[in-house]
C-alpha cells in the first residue's frame, strides 16, 4: 500500500514538473524572461586591421577575420545611416526636386501678376516675343532640372554623376542669374525665387566639385 502511494505521488510530481516546463516554453511571458530578444539587443563592433589583406572584428569577446576585399562591402557600424547628409545621390535628387518646384511655382505666381499677365496676353514679355520656338526651347531647358531628380539615382558611375552635377548646376545657376537682367527689372517675388534657385544650384555645383568619388579597382 505504501509502495503504491509512493509511486502515485512520484508520478504526480513528475507530471507537474513536466507541465510547468511545458508552460514555461509556451507562454510568451516566460519565453521573454527565458532569453533576451535579439531585436532589442544592440551590438557595437570594433574593426582592427591585422594585415594589408585582412581585418579583425571584435565584439564582446568574439573575434572574426575578414579579407580586405570585403572591407567596402561590410557595414560594421550600426549607427551609420543612409541619410541625405551622407548620401550624395539622395541629396542631389532632393535638391533638384526642390529647385524644380521653385521654378514651377515662380511661373505660377507670375501669372497672378496683372502687369505680367497682360504681357503674356500680347505675346511679348519684357521685350521677348513668346513664340512657339521660344516655348519649345524653354520646355527643353526645363528638362535639365527635372531629369536631375532621377539621374542621381540611376547613374551608377560616381565620376560620371559628379560631372553631370557640375555641368547641370553651372548651367542652371548662370541661366537663372541672367534672367534677373531681362526687362526693366524683376519684381520682389521673382528676386526671392531666383535667390533660392541660384543658391540651391550653386550649392549643388560646389558640392560636386569638392566631391572625390571612390575609384574602383
Amino acid at each position: 500500500m505504501k509502495k503504491s502511494l509512493f509511486i502515485c505521488l512520484l508520478f504526480i510530481g513528475l507530471s507537474n514538473l513536466l507541465f510547468a516546463q511545458r508552460i514555461a516554453h509556451l507562454h510568451p511571458l516566460y519565453r521573454s524572461l527565458e532569453r533576451p530578444s535579439l531585436a532589442s539587443t544592440s551590438f557595437h563592433f570594433e574593426a582592427t586591421p591585422i594585415s594589408s589583406k585582412s581585418i579583425q572584428v571584435k565584439e564582446s569577446g568574439l573575434s572574426l577575420s575578414f579579407p580586405s576585399s570585403l572591407r567596402n562591402k561590410l557595414r560594421l557600424n550600426p549607427k551609420t545611416k543612409n541619410s541625405m547628409l551622407t548620401n550624395r545621390r539622395l541629396k542631389y535628387a532632393s535638391l533638384w526636386a526642390f529647385t524644380s518646384l521653385n521654378y514651377l511655382y515662380a511661373d505660377l505666381v507670375g501669372l497672378m501678376d496683372a502687369n505680367l499677365l497682360n504681357q503674356y496676353q500680347t505675346g511679348v514679355v519684357n521685350g521677348i516675343n513668346i513664340t512657339p520656338g521660344f516655348l519649345t526651347g524653354a520646355a527643353a531647358y526645363m528638362q535639365l532640372p527635372l531629369a536631375n531628380v532621377f539621374l542621381p539615382l540611376v547613374i551608377k558611375n560616381e565620376r560620371t554623376l559628379r560631372w553631370v552635377q557640375i555641368i547641370s548646376g553651372s548651367i542652371a545657376t548662370l541661366a537663372q542669374a541672367a534672367t534677373l537682367f531681362v526687362g526693366d527689372g524683376p519684381e520682389p517675388y521673382y528676386v526671392l525665387f531666383s535667390a533660392i534657385e541660384i543658391g540651391t544650384t550653386a550649392y549643388i555645383t560646389w558640392d560636386a566639385i569638392k566631391w572625390k568619388p571612390r575609384i574602383k579597382h
